[in-house]
């Protein structure tokens, strides 16, 4: 709120809106001149088959909304509360994908098998577990491991419906505001 205030004090008078603001005050504009985005790397499919193991949460956002990039910084700072709460365990987690198309993800003494469909082209995987769980992700191989991403949007309705104690997590319920209003926000994890 503070940094809202200050920035709001000393804004110029032509922004049109707090984004505005927030792009003049912090030199970030659609019209500045960026690096182009490094091309992604998917790996194929016999990449992807083996045992990948948990190393750390990870998030971003693509999108051109300064207000989106600063909720998603700050968001990124509370990812380690996130995995203590679903106690996620970096080093020992893991999930393994098999050759035959199923996955087994192993989390403390959670296990959950199910099966996945991988679209080496454009890096897509589909985890399938029963008849109601879904979940779409893009896998880039990023410093000799795995980038594994789904739609936060996605990722958070699917959680609150399975877990009772995200749904009285601050950190979790302020990450959720934040990725329901902005589709570009990914979330997922960096596996070795």
């Amino acid at each position: 709120l503070l940094i809202v205030g200050i920035l709001l004090c000393t804004a110029p008078l032509q922004a049109q809106s707090l984004s505005d603001m927030l792009s003049s005050l912090l030199g970030s504009s659609s019209s500045s001149t960026s690096q182009p985005a490094e091309k992604p790397v998917y790996p194929t499919a016999k990449q992807i088959v083996g045992k990948w193991v948990y190393q750390q949460l990870d998030m971003d956002y693509t999108g051109d909304s300064t207000i989106a990039s600063l909720g998603v910084a700050t968001a990124k700072t509370q990812l380690s509360t996130l995995a203590s709460a679903a106690k996620l365990t970096s080093g020992k987690d893991y999930v393994k994908l098999s050759s035959n198309g199923t996955f087994n993800l192993v989390s403390g003494e959670r296990k959950i098998d199910g099966s996945y469909t991988y679209i080496p082209s454009t890096g897509r995987l589909i985890l399938t577990v029963g008849d109601k769980l879904k979940a779409e992700a893009i896998v880039t191989l990023v410093d000799g491991g795995a980038r594994i991403m789904f739609n936060a949007k996605q990722a958070a309705l699917t959680v609150e419906q399975n877990s009772d104690s995200f749904k009285q997590s601050t950190a979790f319920q302020m990450m959720k505001e934040i990725v329901m209003a902005y589709p570009e926000i990914t979330v997922g994890a960096i596996m070795k």
